[in-house]
């Protein structure tokens, strides 16, 4: 990794601290519960072994990719895991190349992770890191509802996206999934092109600690995937409900709602007053429209119609 000063690589190393507080006291306040739950703290216990931190960057998709390239280069892997964290950004987007108002105060960062689900089901590993953030944030006292895929809303204003991008190294082989979020924390004013967009601060009139949230965020993100690839590897032949499904009803206030639903739902949606009837096992929304029925939609987004 190159041009890394010093005080970054001491940030890291904090941030790797904070992440193992959390791994540690997850696995004590779980320690009475059934086996499963050790199972799946001790393989969540190998997440965020490598973080690279930077006080200012462009697009960390973009730099997670060129370092995966350098690290096959070198004949040598990425591990999974990997989180590639930055303090301010300077070319963030969102989804369709959308501008994501990125200043200090924000929690920004891509993870790196080796796909084990088939690829129809990928969409699951973007659900998660929606569902991991949610957890976390209502565990700090916040009434945060899940828009689907993965929007966070705080008193129905944006505060969090995900994006997910499929990555396959050119020497390796090696598919990669690449999530990135941003989570506005203490950002106080936000450009007049983003109405709908807020912070946590901003709405609670409060600030709070970023390394600890992001810390607590990286390691539900990390146990999450361990109990999605642990539900994968031991429910084959049982009739067991995916547990991210499960928990993401729970924080979603999506199901129910009249929706505009499109590619982009904003600009030109390409369905109009539909309901939202129930997720599917794949993550995917299944909505009922008048004209066309019952769909399942697994690409695009949703608008909520007030």
């Amino acid at each position: 990794m190159k041009n890394i000063e010093f005080n970054q690589v001491e940030k890291a190393e904090k941030l790797i601290k904070l992440i193992k507080h959390f791994n540690i006291r997850d696995f004590e306040l779980n320690n009475g519960l059934k086996d499963v739950k050790k199972i799946i703290l001790k393989r969540a216990a190998g997440f965020a072994k490598s973080i690279y931190y930077f006080n200012r960057a462009s697009r960390l998709m973009e730099i997670a990719r060129t370092n995966i390239i350098e690290f096959e280069e070198s004949g040598k892997d990425m591990a999974s895991g990997a989180i590639f964290f930055a303090e301010e950004l300077i070319e963030a987007k969102g989804r369709l190349k959308r501008k994501w108002w990125s200043p200090k105060g924000g929690i920004y960062a891509c993870i790196v992770i080796y796909p084990q689900l088939d690829r129809e089901n990928w969409g699951l590993y973007s659900l998660l890191t929606g569902l991991s953030i949610a957890e976390v944030l209502r565990e700090w006292g916040l009434d945060v509802k899940i828009r689907w895929i993965n929007d966070i809303l705080l008193n129905s204003k944006k505060i969090c996206g995900v994006l997910t991008e499929g990555f396959t190294s050119p020497i390796h082989n090696q598919p990669y999934i690449l999530l990135g979020m941003g989570l506005n924390v203490n950002i106080s004013e936000f450009p007049e092109y983003l109405p709908y967009a807020s912070s946590i601060s901003k709405e609670t009139s409060q600030i709070f600690p970023e390394m600890f949230l992001a810390a607590h965020i990286f390691s539900r993100i990390g146990f999450n995937i361990a109990m999605l690839h642990n539900w994968l590897y031991e429910c084959l032949d049982v009739e067991t409900e995916n547990p991210i499904i499960k928990n993401w009803r729970l924080f979603t206030d999506s199901i129910g709602k009249k929706i505009h639903f499109g590619l982009d739902a904003e600009v030109n949606p390409e369905i109009t007053n539909a309901i939202v009837q129930d997720i599917d096992e794949d993550g995917a929304l299944i909505i009922f429209d008048e004209q066309k029925g019952e769909l399942k939609i697994n690409y695009g987004e949703i608008r909520y119609i007030e």
